[in-house]
């Protein structure tokens, strides 16, 4: 954070945008197993779930970025990319509709899906069924799950009580403000996810840049790193307008404990070490509490 300038234009915000994926991390998700339908190969049902994960910047992308060992070069063009609330993603990939997201969303485009009994074989320990269709036919389901990391955790609790709001854009179908708030163990109305709209909004005025603008917060990209600048920042300008106050009470103390002495003819008790001692012991005072403070938050 820097400086004062920083902290203060820092501290001013009300929200922080973030993309879903980066609560997740390259350690968050994980790949379990995938089961094919209707003979389909693996490798092919890797390539369309890939090129539609990593393309829309989704919590998997780490995930499938590994699978195909990190050559996003070899997978296809992704067009007409269109979330569906808490379903999925549909999308045109070779010129055929894909589909990847939870029964749901296959439901919804006529798409058949296994039983429910069938996927809960293999959704066990929080696990998650990503599906894959391809014109109109199940293709795969990745078996899929989520975890929180305690340091973002620690830093999202934190920063909840300053009062600012995370507002997140996902395509993920299981990525959504319940299952936020459930992972990282925060209250509800704390994490906000955009819709469709927003989100098309998001992606207008995230993509633009300019060439040159103050650097008021520096952070290494990671959504641990972006909260804990925001939480430090917030965090100063509150040490500071409590010193200030601090400070401003313990010279008007000063003044009245003088003028009490002086009222009462003891003014020739106040000696130099008398004042040091006090300039001393209120400057400790001031330096404990702004500690509590800071780590009260």
């Amino acid at each position: 954070v820097c400086g004062f300038n920083g902290a203060d234009m820092a501290s001013n915000a009300n929200a922080l945008v973030m993309e879903a994926g980066d609560f997740f991390g390259s350690q968050g998700c994980d790949l379990h197993g995938i089961k094919v339908f209707h003979k389909a190969k693996v490798d092919d049902a890797i390539i369309y779930a890939a090129a539609v994960i990593i393309q829309t910047n989704g919590p998997l992308k780490h995930v499938f970025d590994n699978v195909i060992i990190g050559k996003q070069s070899i997978l296809p063009k992704v067009e007409n990319v269109i979330y569906e609330d808490k379903m999925g993603t549909s999308a045109w990939v070779y010129k055929r509709k894909v589909l990847v997201g939870n029964r749901n969303l296959l439901i919804n485009h006529g798409v058949d899906v296994p039983k429910e009994s069938f996927e809960k074989k293999y959704t066990r320990k929080n696990r998650k069924a990503l599906y894959l269709a391809v014109n109109g036919k199940i293709m795969a389901m990745f078996i899929v799950s989520y975890s929180a990391s305690p340091e973002l955790k620690r830093e999202l609790k934190k920063i909840e009580k300053s009062g600012i709001t995370l507002i997140v854009r996902s395509n993920d179908p299981y990525i959504n403000e319940e299952s936020l708030s459930e992972l990282f163990a925060v209250p509800k109305g704390f994490i906000r996810v955009m819709d469709y709209p927003a989100a098309r909004v998001y992606d207008k005025y995230s993509e633009m840049s300019v060439e040159k603008s103050p650097a008021y917060v520096v952070h290494d990209g990671s959504a641990k790193s972006l909260i804990a600048s925001i939480r430090c920042a917030v965090t100063t300008v509150h040490s500071r307008k409590l010193i200030n106050f601090l400070t401003s009470f313990g010279v008007a103390l000063g003044f009245v404990c003088v003028a009490f002495m002086a009222a009462i003819k003891g003014y020739g008790r106040l000696t130099a070490g008398s004042l040091i001692g006090y300039t001393v012991i209120w400057n400790v005072f001031v330096y404990i509490v702004s500690k509590i403070q800071r780590i009260s938050f």
